[in-house]
């Protein structure tokens, strides 16, 4: 029912991952944490996972899903809890679509690591047509060796150096090789209320 405190234990279970001493103890909302408010107009992934803007010259809208899942990426040894807070509110078997087929390709890897497919495919960072004074890595917060670069700048870098301009070469180059898949240390919890307001969770989604 409302108002038992459901997605605070996710927020607790994220700050327990920190202990005495690290930047994170005591955060009140740690960077391992990600709440996300769910619609009751969310038809399409569009605002959890993006999509294409024509306004203004083509761009990438970034959701706060795929931010996350970069910062998950960046810190593999850290469980990262991302909570849709009232799943329900809206058909999930909808707007969580893609999350939903992508989470079924899982498969571990001779070397222990859990993959999938990619849920934003490699052509979506390798497209050539974004805006001179766009960059989708600078959107997901990849951070640059060069604070004072602008997206133009790095643009206008030769491809094969682009990837150069961030302090996380690596992730960089695998999303242009590999597309952006779900880590192995992001851990998804909804919170739910089973009420005449929400919406009731199908065979498919259970």
């Amino acid at each position: 029912i409302s108002g038992t405190g459901k997605s605070r234990i996710v927020r607790e279970m994220a700050k327990a991952c920190w202990k005495e001493g690290d930047e994170e103890y005591g955060n009140n909302h740690p960077r391992n944490l990600c709440m996300v408010q769910v619609k009751p107009n969310w038809h399409d992934s569009s605002e959890l996972i993006g999509y294409v803007s024509r306004i203004d010259g083509v761009r990438y809208v970034v959701g706060p899903f795929l931010r996350f899942m970069v910062k998950a990426i960046k810190d593999p040894n850290t469980p990262y809890f991302l909570c849709l807070d009232e799943m329900n509110l809206a058909p999930v078997e909808e707007y969580f679509a893609d999350f939903l087929s992508v989470i079924e390709s899982r498969k571990r890897c001779t070397d222990g690591r859990v993959v999938t497919d990619a849920i934003v495919p490699a052509s979506v960072f390798n497209d050539s047509y974004y805006a001179e004074d766009f960059n989708i890595c600078i959107k997901l917060g990849l951070e640059l060796t060069n604070s004072e670069w602008t997206a133009s700048e790095v643009n206008e870098l030769p491809e094969d150096e682009q990837a150069r301009a961030f302090v996380r070469q690596d992730i960089v180059e695998e999303l242009k090789r590999e597309g952006l898949t779900i880590p192995s240390n992001v851990i998804i919890i909804g919170t739910v209320n089973m009420d005449d307001t929400t919406n009731s969770f199908s065979r498919k989604v259970i």
